[in-house]
């Protein structure tokens, strides 16, 4: 009757420490997931504000209103930062009006 009792008790050990280690994995595969739609959503803003720039709609960066017609135009050497001599901004890190 002893044995029949260490081995039940074995099993729930073995069945909590399964459920234990899955629910980490739940949560780890959640979070990770989070990650992935964030760094989407992300992106794609970026791409609305650097399509919105192109088009000739102002961008707000850094407190200031940034557009083509304000003079402002895309650096040579670098891909998404714009300048109009004076100021450089980043696209990435600005905003659509």
């Amino acid at each position: 009757m002893e044995n029949v009792n260490s081995l039940s008790d074995e099993c729930k050990k073995q069945k909590e420490a399964f459920f234990f280690i899955l629910k980490r994995i739940i949560l780890a595969s959640c979070v990770l997931l989070l990650f992935f739609i964030l760094n989407i959503y992300e992106q794609k803003s970026k791409n609305e504000v650097i399509n919105a720039f192109k088009n000739g709609n102002e961008v707000i960066c850094n407190s200031s209103i940034v557009s083509i017609k304000n003079g402002y135009e895309f650096e040579k050497n670098r891909e998404f930062f714009v300048t109009n001599g004076v100021n450089i901004f980043n696209l990435k890190r600005c905003v659509l009006k």
